[in-house]
């Protein structure tokens, strides 16, 4: 059991990591801050990018997360690992 869940949290770490490299190869402007697993009082997160105009909290899951874009509305597609696609569709107002 014990392995199991120090394999999982392997795994995930990993998972991070290829995302954060993703990151770090984005020429970003400057005063843009980049923290991985930035920790507070009782909080953690795995990935958080700030900048001038907002701040990206990214959590990385076992998901596969696919977007679509039109003028009108945002479709997003989430799966979780062996489940099907579930989608959800946002309409933009003007």
């Amino acid at each position: 059991m014990i392995s199991g869940l120090l394999k999982r949290a392997e795994i995930g770490y990993k998972g991070e990591l290829r995302v954060d490299a993703y990151w770090h190869e984005i020429d970003l402007p400057e005063n843009t801050f980049f923290f991985h697993n930035y920790e507070t009082l009782g909080h953690q997160i795995d990935t958080l990018l700030a900048c001038e105009y907002f701040i990206l909290i990214i959590e990385i899951k076992m998901f596969q997360v696919l977007f679509g874009m039109k003028k009108t509305s945002i479709s997003l597609y989430v799966r979780k690992k062996l489940e099907k696609l579930k989608a959800s569709k946002v309409r933009l107002s003007k």
